[in-house]
């Protein structure tokens, strides 16, 4: 049975350190989101919730983001690939916008609950921003290919950013199409400013293919000991911002350089672990999870989305950790499925 178990999570073929960091991300990823939804608000939690919202925010989404970027950068896919993939993780965005808020939306249409259903339809989650990075991207790495250019265009990003900060739309129709740019509602949760950075940082690393050369690359201790420190010292500033959700959802570009230093020492912190426990059970099971990082994220999304309709802000610490359990290893069993219903 074990010997079964090792095949399915083994991948020989691809490399196994950006798959590890998604799996990573995506663990962390589903903690916070069970945070948000459904751990109760109490004095004793406050510091747990921070913490659980900086390691939900920092070493998830950015990750995926700047992976995609990167892969996307030493892709050779043509353009038009590109673009039906683009499009076709937009079109998916719709479809779980359905799925996870489907108990909510019913709830909606019989007048149990008197809410805005756009909101929930419309809200822009990271797959949006997948969908759009996606096809800008192809673009991008073709008519603005040097990477002094890519470096200009993030600086003009954050220049955006700060110029756009306060930027207020009226008008549903405006509302609901500038929460897809802009972040001008409570429902643009990863708006293309200013998260549109992290995949744009993707494409810049891939010009010296410097994430592959980074699994290679041992830290000096000294440069270990100064990052540790500097992060230490500033890590109020990152709590505070990662568990606001408007300020983390709207970063500017001193939280932005946070995250980078951050995911250099986490990265270079998970390079190591997973060199040294690379045949390991556990090791290869967060690898496949990141393999099959999008059908995982629908999957969970799913899941806590419809039971956060029912026990939404209800669910105590130990519970909260049980529900966790849960909805991993659900989610893990549904992506199985998913793969295994693939196979001719």
């Amino acid at each position: 049975m074990i010997k079964k178990i090792n095949i399915i999570f083994t991948n020989p073929i691809r490399d196994p350190f950006p798959d590890f960091l998604r799996g990573i991300a995506l663990i962390l990823m589903i903690q916070v989101h069970l945070t948000e939804v459904i751990l109760i608000s109490k004095p004793e939690y406050l510091f747990f919730e921070k913490l659980s919202y900086l390691m939900g925010g920092i070493p998830a989404a950015p990750v995926f983001l700047i992976l995609m970027g990167y892969f996307q950068g030493i892709s050779k896919a043509n353009l038009k690939k590109e673009i039906i993939r683009g499009i076709q993780l937009i079109a998916l965005g719709f479809a779980l916008n359905f799925c996870m808020n489907a108990t909510l939306l019913y709830k909606i249409i019989t007048g149990e609950f008197n809410l805005v259903p756009w909101k929930y339809i419309l809200g822009v989650d990271i797959l949006f921003i997948a969908g759009l990075a996606f096809i800008f991207i192809g673009f991008i790495k073709r008519f603005l290919s040097r990477i002094y250019l890519q470096v200009v265009l993030l600086i003009i990003v954050f220049i955006v950013q700060f110029l756009t900060g306060e930027l207020k739309v009226e008008g549903d129709l405006l509302l609901y199409s500038f929460s897809f740019l802009f972040r001008v509602s409570d429902w643009s949760y990863f708006p293309f400013i200013p998260w549109i950075a992290y995949p744009v940082s993707g494409l810049i690393l891939s010009h010296k293919k410097l994430i592959k050369a980074f699994e290679e690359f041992k830290l000096p201790t000294w440069s270990f000991v100064l990052l540790i420190t500097f992060l230490l010292i500033t890590l109020n500033y990152a709590l505070e911002v990662s568990s606001n959700l408007k300020s983390y959802y709207n970063f500017g570009f001193t939280f932005y350089v946070w995250s980078l230093i951050f995911l250099i020492l986490w990265g270079y912190l998970l390079k190591n672990i997973q060199s040294k426990f690379t045949d390991s059970l556990i090791i290869k099971y967060i690898r496949w999870l990141g393999k099959n990082v999008t059908v995982v994220y629908f999957f969970q999304w799913i899941l806590i989305g419809n039971i956060g309709t029912n026990l939404y802000k209800s669910i105590h610490f130990q519970d909260y950790l049980i529900i966790f359990l849960l909805i991993l290893f659900i989610t893990s069993i549904c992506t199985y499925l998913y793969n295994l219903s693939k196979i001719n």
